[in-house]
């Protein structure tokens, strides 16, 4: 109602107020529906996964003998890194080739690790010892670094060049492959001489500007 002098009755709202708040609701409505598809998303997004030429997921193991390896502090080698179990008969199976070629390259800028998959300790010392491996080796406790690297059963192994990124196990001119999925053995597709070539093509001859890798490998393999 309009009161003489057409002004209106005390209390009575503003037109334009009552439609800016109703902006105001619909805008706060907008924007709520937006944040609730973008925190979906965002949840329904699988972590990457390992790539070839990207760097490697980070990590620090607890060896069995009580030492720590941490893939960062490794940089200026090559890293050949095995997902492995006691309870996997393919793992056996490449066990003494990965042990005799880390004997042959130990002392030239090359580390491998052992990375225990799913498995319990008792099993997983006796299968150390039987194969004589002598490479850092430790369980992966809660699965991290097996999560961090996608492994889907074992054995699986990676290589890591001297600047800490992924190399490709796949013969020059083929697809890409992050990953080696099949045991490791003189009738595979990739064989441990493969696996020697590939390290002799990654490994940095040492020079006086390379004194903190050499450092740091002759602090590791001790």
């Amino acid at each position: 109602m309009t009161v003489p002098g057409g002004s209106e009755p005390e209390g009575a709202p503003a037109a334009g107020g009552g439609r800016r708040a109703a902006w105001a609701i619909a805008l706060i409505g907008g924007l709520t529906v937006l944040l609730f598809v973008a925190f979906a998303s965002a949840v329904r997004r699988p972590e990457q996964g390992p790539e070839v030429g990207r760097p490697a997921p980070d990590f620090t193991l607890l060896t069995f003998d009580g030492g720590t390896v941490a893939l960062d502090e490794l940089r200026g080698q090559v890293v050949v890194l095995n997902f492995w179990a006691s309870w996997c008969v393919p793992c056996a199976d490449e066990a003494d080739e990965l042990e005799a070629l880390w004997r042959r390259y130990k002392d030239r800028g090359v580390m491998f690790i052992g990375v225990d998959y799913v498995d319990t300790e008792g099993p997983a010392r006796r299968y150390l010892a039987t194969h004589g491996v002598t490479y850092p080796n430790g369980p992966d406790l809660g699965g991290r670094i097996s999560d961090h690297y996608k492994v889907t059963g074992v054995p699986e192994t990676f290589v890591v060049d001297p600047d800490g990124r992924l190399v490709s196990l796949a013969a020059p001119g083929t697809e890409p492959v992050d990953r080696l999925k099949a045991p490791l053995t003189a009738a595979a597709a990739f064989t441990p001489s493969d696996l020697a070539a590939l390290i002799e093509r990654l490994i940095r001859p040492a020079t006086g500007s390379d004194s903190h890798s050499r450092r740091s490998r002759q602090r590791v393999v001790r």
